[in-house]
């Protein structure tokens, strides 16, 4: 796909045109959960351009509430987004009865906004008639002269023109022109302006347009502030080591030397001990697995009969014609399908009948089996998100059962970066390949390479070639460690698989009669069963073991080097002391003193603005910034 040259089109947005926004944006208009298809992976679309978005807005109809497809939205946008949607768009609000609105709305807060007060987030719904806003729309700049527009200029029985259903909803559809001719050009204009405000889509426009810039802008300002608070934590930390350093004598030096080196054996016992009980959280976790396995297998075996029965109901042969079925008009327009001993069977007049058939019942098969792994995937990531969290969660509540006088600064130290370097699975895994990655020698830095390695595997149905990778030897391993979590950050490789057509070979339960074939259909189900759904989940079952260790080894890795690294950092204070000690820092003290003063009221300065700032974030639910997430 790399060498494929994809068409720039610049689009302008009519509909924005009355609402200026201050800055540059980029609006991205992801598919939707119903255009996924076996060489495309909606979720992975959306996770992969969630993570470098400020707002998401799903779009969902009001005529499809009733389906479930839409109630994995939520779920979708905060694996991708880090948090829930703050705003909704409901669509086709000019198909519903006004008394049942609220109900409506109510339906759709429950499955975004979980847990809120009944009626708190409708004002993060947006509900809007977009077709009869824009066709009102086309009719306004239709009509902006004195007299009434042409009626051919709008009318269209063939309903292309966009201008056509406000039209039909107006002037009716019995006698549209006598209607249209009869009335009055004030009056036409007041009704186009009364569909207009009645769509809803001047409003869900201006709150879209509000919400999304704002609160991008907002969120980008709180994100800046937490980091540069965090900087300024690590700033204050480092420079009251230093007076500490500046103020203790050698024997003072030496006791906490030695409280650090007792220390530092208990957190590598401390390590080895988690590092051991790796092995029973996998099979914790492959136990799980495997109960979920079966479950998935059962209800795949059971999509085969369902399979073959809606394709006998619903197959038509006309699509499908020899010469010598033209030429005697004999062909059926139904399958027929017979009981005999028990056992259905299909008789066909041909050998591309029978082949029709087969690819008609093996698609019907293959779209069961692609929402069931849809489904199942989605659930293999929560497993390995539990995972991940219960094994950092693990290795902090261990260091907290330490002696609370042992080394307190060093643990909240080494807590922290536990808890920043865990946030997601992402994160765990950019910062496993980091130490690997370093700087490479040629053109990327730890975090473009990640982004780098994350975007090819992202791509559907990828295989990695090991020969002939462009990067180095430490890149290799980088997009190793990345692939070793499998459909954690990129789409699932596992593709359902189809009997190939050959019927010279006996494969296939052909009773060949005068003039026509007959197929048993419980031979064809155990084929489907053998050769279609067996393989798929045991390739399914491979993967997700794949991702799911994948998950907890990568934890794993990152949490142990998280403190090794921070013990290191700790000994190499110790050694640079040490060797600096005959040097004469007291004369620096007061402006460290005055530095670290500085810096404090400097941070609680950016607390009182990030405060201010998330006050202001008028939203519901989960915002990118979790309400727990405050600045320490």
């Amino acid at each position: 796909m790399d060498d494929v040259e994809w068409p720039l089109l610049t689009v302008e947005f009519n509909s924005l045109r009355d609402h200026p926004m201050d800055g540059i944006y980029e609006f991205i208009d992801l598919p939707g959960v119903g255009e996924q298809f076996e060489t495309f992976s909606f979720e992975a679309m959306v996770r992969l351009v969630a993570k470098d978005s400020n707002a998401i807005v799903p779009i969902i109809s009001f005529k499809e509430l009733a389906r479930s497809d839409w109630k994995k939205l939520p779920d979708t946008v905060s694996s991708g987004f880090g948090a829930r949607a703050n705003i909704v768009i409901c669509t086709h609000l000019d198909q519903i009865h006004g008394e049942n609105l609220n109900e409506q709305l109510s339906i759709v807060s429950k499955v975004f906004w979980p847990g809120n007060v009944k009626g708190a987030a409708s004002n993060n719904i947006i509900p809007c008639s977009s077709l009869m806003g824009l066709s009102a729309r086309a009719l306004l700049d239709l009509s902006k002269g004195k007299s009434k527009p042409n009626f051919t200029s709008f009318w269209d029985p063939k309903r292309k023109k966009v201008s056509h259903p406000c039209a039909e909803k107006i002037l009716g559809v019995s006698r549209p022109k006598e209607n249209y001719e009869r009335m009055p050009t004030e009056f036409w204009k007041a009704e186009l302006e009364r569909e207009m405000k009645e769509s809803g889509l001047p409003d869900a426009i201006q709150k879209l347009a509000r919400e999304m810039v704002d609160q991008a802008k907002q969120r980008a300002l709180i994100q800046e502030c937490q980091a540069v608070c965090k900087q300024l934590r690590k700033m204050i930390t480092a420079q009251e080591r230093k007076l500490l350093e500046a103020r203790r004598t050698k024997r003072d030096f030496d006791a906490a030397k030695k409280e650090f080196e007792d220390a530092r054996a208990k957190f590598y016992a401390l390590i080895n001990t988690w590092s051991l009980s790796k092995t029973t959280q996998e099979q914790i976790y492959k136990d799980k697995l495997d109960r979920g396995i079966k479950a998935l297998s059962q209800k795949a075996e059971s999509f085969i009969p369902l399979a073959i029965k809606k394709t006998l109901n619903d197959w038509s042969l006309g699509s499908v014609k020899q010469e010598t079925d033209i030429e005697s008009s004999r062909a059926p327009e139904k399958a027929r399908a017979t009981e005999q001993h028990g056992t259905t069977v299909l008789t066909v007049k041909s050998v591309a009948h029978a082949e029709e058939f087969l690819r008609h019942s093996q698609a019907e098969l293959t779209k069961s089996l692609n929402e069931l792994r849809r489904d199942f995937v989605i659930s293999v990531r929560k497993m390995a998100e539990e995972a991940r969290a219960k094994r950092f969660q693990d290795l902090k509540d261990k260091i907290k059962d330490l002696d609370p006088k042992m080394q307190p600064e060093l643990r909240e130290e080494i807590i922290e970066d536990l808890s920043n370097q865990s946030v997601n699975i992402r994160q765990v895994a950019f910062n496993q390949i980091k130490n690997k990655i370093k700087t490479t020698k040629t053109r990327h830095s730890a975090s473009t390479a990640f982004r780098a390695i994350e975007e090819q595997l992202a791509k559907p149905l990828l295989t990695q070639k090991q020969e002939g990778q462009s990067g180095d030897a430490a890149e290799q391993q980088a997009r190793q460690a990345v692939e070793d979590l499998g459909f954690i950050l990129r789409a699932p490789i596992t593709a359902v698989a189809t009997i190939p057509f050959v019927f010279g070979l006996p494969i296939w339960p052909w009773i060949i009669h005068s003039q026509s074939f007959h197929l048993a259909m419980d031979v064809i189900e155990g084929r489907y069963r053998e050769e279609i759904v067996k393989p798929w989940i045991k390739d399914l079952a491979r993967e997700s073991e794949k991702s799911l260790t994948g998950t907890i080894t990568a934890s794993s890795q990152v949490g142990k080097t998280a403190v090794e690294n921070a013990l290191a950092r700790e000994d190499a204070r110790y050694k640079r002391e040490s060797e600096e000690r005959n040097q004469n820092k007291y004369g620096m003290v007061p402006n460290m003193v005055a530095l670290n003063s500085s810096l404090w009221a400097a941070e609680s300065a950016l607390q009182t603005i990030w405060k201010e700032l998330r006050e202001s974030l008028n939203s519901v639910g989960e915002t990118a910034l979790n309400a727990n997430d405050g600045l320490h």
